[in-house]
């Protein structure tokens, strides 16, 4: 491991001040509720197309995005419908995934083709700390596309290791299943990837 590493047990005013040193351009590496993640400012174009490069992830798949909070997350939108106020305020922080209109001047690689960017608010403490210092993270696996997602900080592949600026190591991650995802673009709320949450859990939330 190449990267300078910190313990992300340290407490969230610990973690805001390391993120202090993190430059513009730079890709991090920290531990997520599902699994280890890699990412970048998500409103920083360079840091965005470098995850895609690490990752060797097709250009036509947006990342999606982590937040501090309901607030943060709702700052990347063109509208934050009333149906995602009431699964933000139920499920976050937490392994449930927004997709919400994007506002304009999102960077390249951030919102879809179809005007939608991806968001969600993560039960890890220190990545929560982290978009509070840094502001949105782009996030995903810590792995090549179509490798075996990392649970522990030796697992993340070498290459990636050596391009980040900064590493939380969260020790062991349990297993755990990816977050659900939910299309709020629409006049209807769409399931697109049943995940932690059943869809009978999140749909239950609606009128």
């Amino acid at each position: 491991m190449t990267a300078r590493t910190f313990v992300a047990a340290a407490s969230a005013a610990d973690v805001r001040q390391i993120a202090e040193g993190v430059p513009v351009g730079a890709v991090l590496v920290y531990p997520t509720d599902t699994l280890y993640g890699l990412g970048g400012r998500a409103l920083d174009e360079v840091a965005v197309l470098r995850v895609f490069a690490l990752k060797g992830r097709d250009g036509g798949k947006p990342l999606p995005l982590v937040a501090a909070d309901e607030a943060q997350a709702a700052a990347l939108a063109a509208a934050w419908p009333a149906a995602a106020t009431r699964l933000a305020r139920r499920f976050w922080p937490g392994p449930l995934t927004l997709v919400v209109p994007a506002r304009a001047g999102l960077v390249r690689g951030v919102a879809s083709d179809a005007g939608g960017v991806a968001v969600r608010v993560p039960a890890h403490p220190a990545l929560r700390a982290l978009c509070a210092r840094l502001g949105p993270l782009v996030a995903t696996s810590a792995n090549r596309s179509g490798q075996p997602a990392a649970r522990r900080l030796e697992e993340v592949p070498a290459e990636i290791a050596a391009a980040a600026a900064m590493a939380l190591d969260g020790g062991a991650l349990a297993a755990a299943a990816p977050s659900t995802v939910v299309d709020l673009c629409g006049p209807t709320p769409v399931l697109v990837r049943e995940g932690a949450l059943a869809w009978s859990l999140v749909s239950a939330s609606f009128p």
